[in-house]
């Protein structure tokens, strides 16, 4: 853990040093050189530091400390790139020997990385309702007809709080669905009395269904069960429940580090809980993993999410080598299919500039 943090702290070090010593040669800084790199250090451990207050410190001084860190560190982000667009350009202008302003040109990219920033503020707070159609094979008639909702990942803690999760309640709400599947981080690492999460949860007007997550785990999952327990939530884990002729299939999340595990325990459990293989099946599982395996167990919808197909431009194609095909969208096999959604919120930096957050509605036919 301690080697861990340390090659982060060395990491965010390196990125502000580079990001400086660019503006100081390109800008010719040198009456404020020692204030100007005084402030670069403070900014370089401000993520790590404002991440140690707020789980100290429950106030709103800090919590705003930690929304603004997790912004100057996307900036930084942002200002490597333009640093590798403005080298790449350096090169092609040496090559054919073009002059250009790289002052001007920078104070453009830097307009860009600012105007993309806001956007990705906006955009991350204004999540939508996409409507998916899906086919089932064998599935009821009652079922053609229901209104499901599908969301994941709301990651509710120092920037989002009550008010975030009560407009989600609402939008839900304002769906009328029949059933709401919810495979999420509803939560991250939190120091503060999540009771009240309830009053909001229980307004949500239609049976709810959940599988536990990554971040449920990092929270302490007693604590989330605690908390669910006061809601009309139905915690599936590692069952099965029968809705209306269909198997409703949910499996908690499983460590990254055994994600080779082998699954027939797991099968064999679900097996025991009235499981059968010729009514039609829904499966929630927060990570799109073990599709195969999933397929051959006759699961015909797996749910999940996860991916975030990541949040920004271009670290989403990080998700894609990971995940490959399943880090967004349907995938269809015969009679199985996998849907990867995009998410609610955001994780870490409150901005989104790759994909729009999402409510799914899913039309089952």
């Amino acid at each position: 853990m301690a080697l861990s943090l340390l090659s982060i702290a060395l990491m965010f070090f390196l990125s502000h040093f580079l990001v400086y010593y660019y503006l100081v040669i390109l800008f010719w800084i040198t009456k404020y050189k020692i204030t100007f790199w005084i402030v670069f250090l403070f900014l370089s451990i401000s993520f790590i530091l404002s991440s140690i207050l707020v789980h100290l410190y429950n106030n709103v001084f800090v919590m705003k400390y930690y929304y603004l860190s997790s912004l100057w560190l996307w900036l930084i982000l942002n200002l490597l790139t333009i640093i590798i667009i403005l080298t790449f350009f350096l090169i092609i202008f040496k090559i054919f020997h073009l002059n250009i302003n790289l002052k001007i040109l920078w104070l453009l990219l830097i307009f860009f990385g600012f105007t993309l920033t806001w956007y990705g503020i906006y955009n991350a707070n204004n999540p939508i309702i996409k409507n998916t159609s899906l086919t089932i094979k064998n599935l009821p008639e009652n079922w053609k007809h229901k209104k499901i909702i599908f969301l994941s990942d709301v990651h509710l803690w120092a920037i989002l709080r009550e008010n975030y999760l009560k407009k989600i309640v609402t939008m839900i709400n304002s769906e009328k669905p029949d059933i709401v599947f919810i495979t999420w981080d509803l939560l991250d690492w939190s120091d503060w009395n999540l009771d009240h999460l309830s009053n909001y949860i229980n307004t949500i007007n239609a049976p709810i269904y959940y599988v536990n997550g990554n971040h449920e785990t990092y929270l302490w999952i007693p604590e989330v069960e605690k908390i669910l327990s006061k809601t009309k939530i139905k915690e599936l884990k590692n069952e099965v429940v029968n809705v209306d002729g269909v198997e409703i299939v949910g499996i908690s999340y499983i460590d990254e580090r055994s994600w080779n595990i082998n699954l027939n325990p797991i099968f064999d459990e679900l097996t025991k809980n009235w499981y059968q293989k010729d009514k039609p099946s829904i499966l929630l599982y927060h990570v799109p993993l073990y599709t195969e395996e999933f397929r051959i167990f006759w699961i015909n919808l797996q749910l999940s999410w996860h991916t975030h197909k990541w949040q920004m431009w271009p670290y989403g194609y990080i998700t894609s080598l990971i995940y490959g095909w399943k880090d967004y969208w349907l995938y269809t096999k015969e009679n199985y299919n996998l849907y990867t959604s995009n998410w609610v919120w955001t994780w870490w930096p409150p901005i989104r500039t790759w994909n729009t957050p999402e409510i799914v509605i899913l039309n089952l036919k």
